[in-house]
């Protein structure tokens, strides 16, 4: 079950070596290979190990009296099994830690989401102030010409009313 456990991780780190950028994933591939190989050499050395122990490996009894691991092997067996199983909390830490990396993404591209929304609203109020805004400004330049136009003709309407004035008096002192 462990070493299915730890394929699986191995499978897992192996579709995340894909997605890494280019630049690191050479250096990814090959600490997945050393750890592909470290796994099964530690699990041939406890497969060994085992048979040994059952003795599977040896028909009689005296051969396996006169068979007995050393205590370096057994240091060395319990060595990689730490190994081994530093390796596999490394790899659940790496996987949660993608799980999280993974989680706060979909939480960015949410808020990115939103936030093109909110940004393509205001463009589109934006756009329409900016109408209303030329279309004021059109009529205000029209009240402007009409009040000058206004005020040229009452000028006009003035004047001809003081010519008429000036003309009625002079007509006025030049009959009497």
């Amino acid at each position: 079950m462990l070493r299915k456990l730890k394929n699986w991780q191995l499978e897992q780190m192996e579709l995340e070596v894909r997605e890494v950028e280019s630049s690191k994933r050479q250096r990814c591939r090959t600490k997945l290979d050393c750890y592909r190989a470290e796994l099964k050499r530690l699990t041939l050395d406890y497969i060994k190990a085992r048979s040994v122990k059952q003795g599977a490996l040896y028909d009689s009894t005296e051969e396996l009296s006169d068979i007995r691991l050393s205590s370096d092997q057994k240091q060395r067996l319990l060595d990689n099994s730490e190994t081994i199983e530093r390796t596999g909390r490394k790899l659940e830490e790496g996987y949660r830690v993608i799980v999280e990396t993974e989680e706060i993404g979909t939480q960015v591209l949410r808020n990115l989401g939103d936030q093109r929304e909110t940004i393509q609203r205001s463009r589109t109020r934006l756009r329409e102030a900016d109408e209303e805004l030329s279309r004021s400004g059109r009529i205000m330049n029209s009240m402007i010409i009409r009040s000058l136009q206004q005020k040229v003709i009452l000028f006009i309407v003035c004047a001809c009313f003081i010519i008429a004035i000036c003309l009625g008096i002079y007509l006025a002192h030049n009959k009497s």
